[in-house]
């Protein structure tokens, strides 16, 4: 009797062929969507490490850090409706401590704008959304940013108060010094050394603008103040008796060559009381523009003495990281030397009608920074250096030291006689004289 062998029928070996390929199928599904997950997860991360550098960046510059506009984004479904229609490539080099999954085709960008390159990041410029424009394909969907709702982005205009001393470099790579207890203007127009850098001090108010010297020699500055008026008085005015002690001179000196530079105040210093006599209360100083809210008139009817006395008290190294003083005559040529060789509207026509339109031979005093520009703004952030009112500055006449120099004219001034260049001097403090101090760190 032959008996039965046991082995393994043919429905048997389908069925066993049918669940290995469900298996394996399974695994490589799941593998498929691990991958996948990955590779979305690492765009999201992208995403979040560049908004986090992007607002570092917005926060300091007041720009985007962007190469150039991007108009190819029809392809992406997700737009989000806090949108406008500018979209620029990220510029990833301008970012310092950046690592990314993707993005590499910044590089090729910034050569070939015509490049039709994909792997790149770009940003929407109102609201700040980041888009991946190749995009991440997940569960046949593709993905270019991250979900959720990126809500308008308030633009700040000062940035936050610095703690201490610190180096300002601005997006074409100009340096200056931010004191500490200041803030840098992040406006447009407002925060580039070229354009006049302006800073302010976040407990008072008060505007400065960063004027950049190059180099120092004659205990002030290397510039030659070439094309001004009355240029052959210059150095009988510059080596005449200061004020300022040996020690003051020096430490102004050693403070312009080590930092590059130095501050100016913004306007004409003013107050928030209008001055009738020379005998009237001191006040409180103040660099801002008159507003609606706060008037603020020009510190007029002061002697040249408390002028250099209030202006030394303002700020000093030990409190504010940086010393205020009156500034002297080569600080205001160095000033107007900056506005001449970076301001092309800046001419002779320029200066001989008193740098604005309505504060020369106006017959009225106009409050700090109401005055009509001849172009549509001031030069370089700096209002009034010619016009208004005359200002003292730390020269005084080494034959009589009862006359102090004052610079730039007033209100009653004919403006093709006395402007922003002009040199004057008198005994005493008059209606149409005024002051402006400079900041040494």
């Amino acid at each position: 009797m032959i008996k039965n062998e046991k082995g393994i029928t043919l429905v048997t070996l389908i069925a066993a062929i049918v669940i290995m390929l469900i298996i394996s199928s399974t695994l490589i599904y799941n593998a498929n969507v691990g991958a996948s997950t990955k590779r979305l997860n690492n765009m999201y991360s992208d995403i979040t490490i560049l908004k986090g550098k992007i607002d570092i960046y917005y926060s300091k510059y007041g720009t985007l850090p962007i190469l150039h506009k991007y108009t190819k984004i029809d392809n992406i479904k997700e737009l989000n409706n806090n949108d406008n229609e500018n979209f620029y490539i990220i510029d990833i080099e301008s970012l310092e401590n950046l690592t990314l999954n993707y993005g590499k085709g910044y590089e090729k960008e910034k050569t070939d704008k015509l490049s039709q390159e994909t792997d790149i990041y770009v940003v929407n410029e109102k609201s700040h959304n980041i888009y991946y424009i190749k995009g991440i394909k997940f569960e046949n969907k593709l993905y270019h940013t991250m979900p959720g709702q990126y809500e308008k982005v308030e633009i700040p205009e000062w940035s936050d108060t610095y703690t201490k001393n610190e180096i300002y470099k601005d997006i074409q790579g100009d340096i200056a010094v931010i004191p500490k207890g200041f803030q840098v203007s992040l406006k447009k127009g407002q925060n580039k050394i070229q354009d006049g850098l302006v800073i302010r001090n976040s407990e008072d108010l008060n505007e400065f603008v960063w004027i950049p010297v190059e180099k120092v020699q004659e205990g002030y500055s290397i510039r030659k103040w070439d094309n001004f008026n009355q240029q052959e008085q210059y150095e009988e005015y510059y080596t005449s008796d200061l004020q300022q002690n040996e020690q003051i001179v020096n430490g102004i000196t050693t403070s312009v060559k080590n930092n590059g530079g130095y501050y100016i105040s913004r306007y004409e210093i003013g107050t928030t009381t209008k001055r009738t006599q020379i005998t009237d209360t001191i006040t409180q100083l103040k660099s801002k523009a008159s507003t609606q809210e706060e008037k603020i008139y020009v510190y007029n009817y002061i002697s040249w003495e408390k002028a250099t006395e209030l202006a030394d008290n303002l700020y000093n190294i030990e409190e504010n990281g940086v010393q205020s003083r009156l500034i002297n005559a080569r600080g205001w040529d160095t000033a107007l030397k900056f506005i001449q060789e970076q301001e092309k509207t800046y001419t002779t026509e320029g200066m001989n009608k008193g740098w604005y339109s309505n504060n020369s031979s106006a017959n009225m005093l106009l409050e700090t920074g109401k005055n009509i520009p001849i172009q549509t703004n001031s030069y370089k952030n700096i209002y009034d250096m010619g016009g208004n009112v005359w200002e003292y500055v730390a020269q005084r006449e080494i034959l009589d030291i009862t006359q102090k120099q004052i610079r730039g004219g007033g209100y009653e001034s004919d403006p093709k006689l006395n402007n922003s260049t002009s040199i004057n001097k008198t005994k005493q403090g008059k209606h149409d004289i005024g002051f402006r101090i400079a900041l040494y760190l």
